[in-house]
């Protein structure tokens, strides 16, 4: 079970990595991308993005969560 809760912590390193290594030297990618909105002030699709990470976050966690649940059912839970 802990090998699991491991994954899913590493997810959100990972994401976070890659959207920092995407705006320091990409040509594309959603790092990349807001980068590029950064630089010209334009804030609407800057969030627009932003908000697509926080929902690929979302949904990469319920997922992992998900495997979790269905792969250590015999695992207690905290309440």
């Amino acid at each position: 079970p802990f090998i699991l809760t491991a994954i899913r912590l590493g997810a959100s390193v990972a994401l976070t990595t890659i959207i920092a290594a995407e705006s320091a030297g990409s040509e594309a990618g959603l790092g990349m991308r807001i980068r590029a909105l950064n630089s010209t002030f334009d804030s609407a699709p800057m969030l627009a993005y932003v908000i697509v990470l926080g929902i690929i976050g979302i949904l990469i966690e319920k997922f992992i969560r998900f495997l979790e649940k269905k792969l250590t059912g015999w695992q207690e839970t905290i309440k």
